[in-house]
């Protein structure tokens, strides 16, 4: 990831493949990744996140279907109570990052020239 950034609800992230990643969903390429009415978001190295989301749909962008994030955020803060209950976990795995959003919208990808 080349670039973050967090205004007003809306998170974009410049995203640039790996070129030595044969795994990778972005084949040598760079991506704006987009993700509007951003309730939370919060970024890890990736060697430093918790490997205990199993419910998680995708590939280098992933839909939660279930998760130990949004338990947290019910049961100990007033987030979802303020914002409603109508949100979504989402995360970007990068090489060197794991970006988990949660918001009301999904998220937009668009190649970079």
């Amino acid at each position: 990831m080349s670039h973050l950034n967090y205004s007003d609800g809306v998170l974009s992230l410049d995203i640039r493949s790996d070129s030595q990643a044969n795994a990778s969903a972005f084949k040598d390429d760079r991506y704006l990744v987009v993700f509007s009415d951003v309730v939370f978001h919060q970024v890890f190295d990736e060697c430093m996140q918790k490997k205990d989301e199993g419910a998680r749909v995708g590939g280098t962008i992933g839909l939660h279907q279930s998760s130990s994030l949004l338990d947290y955020l019910r049961e100990h803060t007033a987030l979802l109570h303020c914002v409603g209950s109508d949100v979504r976990h989402y995360s970007l795995l990068t090489a060197l990052e794991c970006v988990h959003v949660i918001t009301r919208g999904e998220p937009k990808l668009t190649q970079i020239d």
